[in-house]
């Protein structure tokens, strides 16, 4: 029996249950112990023009949008737990494209603390109320500006085992509703991890990364993930280790074709005091139903370097690997990527500083759904800023974004020019 469409009326059920957590919460705690919460306010303003409001790869539509957004911040901190909220509505008027005037939400819940000495919980709660141009979670797709809602919730436990030995495990579960205009479709994803790191003999060590996930989209149709890393250590000295590990995931249902992979590595990664870096090498092998064996080589790396001195630091990061994303139907599924980025920061004086950013990456989709060719994209992202402390809870900012996108599919090409100003005020 097919489902009927959940609108953004029916996502509005999780905002009750949602509230009132945060009430007994906060609330609770404020009644049982003596301890005040730490709540900072603030408001948000903003004036943006955009060149190119949908992506698109021409006739491009711009705009000058307006938004307002004031916060409240609030921590709690009890005997073992400690609590943060935050939330942030949000109110958007456009100046040409006035149907896509729109206000926000914007709601998040930690409550983190220690069941014992060597035993942490983590309790994350989120609601979003936006528009889908905001979601960077997919940068495979266009922009459509027309609103999502987006809850999510995670529970995370570590228990820490030994000297550098612990066992963890996530719990988590979202749901992401499209507006009824949308030609997206609703999802809904529950999944669990453990993880672990033994410690075999003084510097050798024993790691594992193990997850299972199940979802659904609109349309009825499902899909169920099994994917993991398992492998082992040997320390060179107390900064660096050699490594082998193995890869693998296995994906099936009827929303996607069926696949699995396997991917063998081997590396090196350490940690000094300005540079952090975990490289492997080996090849991955992409087995698809109905399809070819594909077999290339595999490079999975995360490599931050950060330079500092008095006045700024610049930081560059390197990563490249693999990614699975079902939650989003209009994803394309398994990717393989590679991103290099570039950031920057530099006080000119006391009250003026400024930022740069630079991003290239490479991304080339296995498009595991029905009647979708893969393809490849490169994206550029070039930005810069300034920044000055109007007064001591004031500061207003100005920003320039250019972002670009090559494809195999030109539709799936643009170029897009952002300026944004924008005024914060806070208390401290």
């Amino acid at each position: 029996m097919m489902r009927t469409r959940r609108t953004a009326t029916d996502s509005r059920k999780w905002v009750v249950p949602a509230l009132v957590f945060l009430v007994v919460a906060l609330g609770g705690g404020v009644l049982t112990e003596p301890v005040r919460a730490d709540v900072r306010l603030g408001l948000e303003t903003q004036v943006e023009y955009n060149d190119n409001l949908f992506l698109d790869e021409g006739d491009e539509t711009d705009d000058i949008i307006y938004r307002v957004a004031p916060w409240i911040e609030a921590t709690k901190q009890w005997q073992r737990l400690l609590t943060e909220l935050r939330y942030q509505p949000r109110f958007t008027w456009y100046d040409e494209n006035t149907d896509l005037d729109f206000t926000g939400h914007n709601a998040d819940l930690v409550l983190s603390g220690n069941v014992s000495r060597n035993v942490s919980l983590a309790l994350d709660t989120r609601f979003v109320r936006s528009e889908e141009e905001n979601r960077d979670r997919f940068n495979s797709q266009r922009s459509s500006r027309l609103p999502y809602t987006n809850f999510f919730s995670s529970l995370t436990g570590t228990w820490l085992t030994g000297r550098d030995e612990n066992l963890g495990f996530v719990v988590s579960g979202e749901d992401l509703d499209y507006d009824e205009e949308s030609l997206s479709q609703d999802g809904r994803e529950y999944e669990g991890r453990i993880n672990g790191r033994h410690r075999i003999q003084d510097l050798d060590f024993a790691t594992f990364d193990l997850g299972y996930a199940t979802g659904e989209y609109e349309d009825d149709t499902t899909y169920d993930v099994f994917n993991g890393v398992v492998g082992g250590e040997r320390g060179i000295d107390r900064q660096r280790r050699l490594f082998a590990r193995l890869g693998f995931s296995t994906t099936s249902g009827d929303a996607r074709a069926n696949y699995n992979t396997l991917n063998p590595l081997v590396g090196i990664a350490g940690e000094k005091k300005n540079l952090q870096y975990d490289v492997g090498a080996g090849f991955l092998i992409y087995d698809q139903d109905d399809a070819d064996t594909e077999i290339y080589p595999s490079l999975v790396a995360n490599v931050v370097a950060t330079r500092g001195w008095r006045r700024g630091e610049v930081v560059l990061t390197f990563t490249s690997g693999y990614e699975e994303e079902f939650l989003e139907s209009e994803n394309p599924g398994f990717n393989t990527y590679a991103l290099t980025r570039a950031t920057g920061l530099y006080s000119l004086t006391q009250d003026w500083r400024c930022s740069a950013l630079g991003e290239l990456r490479g991304d080339a989709y296995e498009d595991n759904r029905p009647n979708q060719d893969d393809r490849k994209d490169l994206s550029l992202v070039v930005g810069g800023g300034i920044e000055y402390q109007l007064m001591r809870r004031a500061v207003v900012r100005l920003d320039y974004t250019f972002r670009a996108r090559e494809s195999e599919d030109n539709t799936f090409e643009y170029k897009e020019n952002r300026v944004l100003m924008t005024l914060n005020l806070f208390t401290l």
